[in-house]
């Protein structure tokens, strides 16, 4: 809209907030943009909860399922986490609350929309990133000294049972005697990524075992069926709470389940092994 129409002039001189009108699906970096003046920003989009399983944030958006955050950045399945960076300052630019500081309305909404750009940047890199990983895993068999380093950064167990690209079963983790702390909701399309962080429990813990799982919600954890265990080690000693580390846990098209973690600190990986 131009800053010239009529129906920006009349909501100008009454004071009244600017109408955008319906939403427009237009690219994002492409929105018309008049120098000068505000542009008519699209309707901010409510998320839905999809793999993650974290308390939603004090804002009203919470963690976009991967298609959708792929679209609000404009990617897609095969993008490099380079691509993700540039798509994220972009549309920073685009959306930034700064250019609208003379309408406060226009002002709210761009901040809404750059959280929602923000958590989007966030479940589509742990995506690249735990598919970056698991590539040279779930690929053909290697030679035997490339495999052997593979499986020491990236562990495959068993699959979980999937129907029409959904999950059947949550994918949780065992905690306390006998509770099972769901990663990945049942119903969430494949493949998907899920990203915890992780700390030592104990002084100058080393090795840290995660055991997995999949049934029904809420469902203890002796009548979940197993995935297998996972220890991660080699971690640097320290006090209690010293080390943390963010464990990826993916899903490919099969079911198959594959785990990574990175050191926080350092930005290594973090050594693995299954039993």
């Amino acid at each position: 809209m131009r800053p010239s129409s009529p129906r920006w002039r009349s909501a100008a001189a009454s004071g009244s907030p600017l109408d955008p009108g319906p939403f427009r699906p237009l690219s994002l970096r492409g929105y018309p943009c008049v120098t000068g003046s505000a542009p008519v920003l699209p309707q901010t989009r409510r998320w839905h909860v999809g793999c993650a399983s974290a308390a939603v944030p004090a804002h009203p958006l919470v963690t976009p399922p991967l298609d959708d955050a792929l679209l609000l950045l404009e990617l897609d399945r095969g993008s490099t986490l380079a691509d993700a960076k540039k798509a994220r300052r972009d549309l920073a630019m685009v959306w930034h609350p700064d250019r609208f500081a003379d309408n406060d309305d226009l002002r709210q909404r761009a901040e809404d929309k750059l959280k929602a750009i923000n958590l989007a940047y966030e479940t589509v890199t742990d995506y690249f990133r735990v598919t970056a990983k698991a590539r040279p895993a779930l690929a053909a068999p290697a030679a035997p000294a490339i495999a052997a380093e593979n499986a020491r950064k990236t562990v495959t167990l068993d699959g979980v049972p999937i129907h029409e690209r959904a999950l059947q079963s949550c994918v949780g983790i065992a905690v306390g005697t006998d509770a099972m702390g769901e990663v990945i909701a049942a119903g969430t399309t494949v493949p998907c990524a899920v990203a915890k962080t992780f700390t030592n429990a104990r002084d100058f813990q080393t090795e840290l075992t995660i055991r997995l799982l999949h049934g029904a919600p809420g469902a203890p954890a002796s009548e979940a069926s197993p995935l297998g265990r996972v220890t991660f080690v080699d971690l640097p000693p320290g006090p209690r709470g010293f080390m943390r580390m963010q464990v990826v846990f993916a899903v490919d098209e099969n079911g198959t389940v594959a785990i990574g973690a990175t050191d926080l600190d350092s930005g290594d990986p973090v050594l693995a092994t299954a039993a």
